[in-house]
């Protein structure tokens, strides 16, 4: 049977329709993430989804592991910008898979994200827009996402976002 697979960093190969939590390595989600571009490439700097997870983390005073870890699915499938998620059901399904493996790897609740995680993840959203886009309508973002948290947008390299990754990782867990 020729089921579609990917080889990480590390040599894992991962069979993204029967994924399994062993196969999950940190080291394979810091690299991908510090070289995954937020919001497909589309805004005025290179910001990785690693730099994004450090705020997450940062501003998470109960739950900064997951904070870190919110988007990690994100190192076995990309960045996929949500209106396009939207139209492709299987893509909710397949993330769905992956963020429980991710969970039980990390010895997360893997039903639950915590509010506190979503709420800053949606209010960053906000800083990120005010730091890296032109601005066209605050109506058009701010509905959905609240109020900025006034968190610095740095755009750092890969290599800078993988060791501030790898740092919150090794103090978190």
């Amino acid at each position: 049977m020729n089921q579609p697979f990917f080889q990480t960093r590390t040599g894992e190969i991962i069979y993204l329709k029967n994924i399994s939590s062993d196969q999950i390595n940190i080291l394979d989600i810091a690299t991908s993430l510090s070289k995954i571009c937020r919001y497909a490439g589309n805004c005025n700097q290179f910001y990785s989804v690693a730099e994004h997870c450090c705020h997450v983390s940062d501003c998470c005073k109960d739950y900064p592991l997951w904070g870190l870890l919110h988007d990690a699915v994100e190192a076995y499938m990309g960045d996929i910008p949500k209106p396009v998620k939207n139209m492709i059901p299987e893509i909710w399904e397949l993330e769905t898979q992956l963020s429980m493996a991710v969970a039980e790897r990390f010895r997360l609740d893997p039903i639950l994200m915590p509010k506190e995680v979503l709420d800053i993840d949606r209010r960053i959203t906000m800083d990120e827009y005010l730091s890296l886009f032109l601005p066209i309508s605050d109506k058009l973002w701010g509905d959905d996402f609240g109020e900025p948290l006034g968190v610095l947008i740095e755009c750092w390299d890969p290599l800078t976002a993988y060791r501030e990754f790898a740092e919150r990782f090794n103090k978190y867990f």
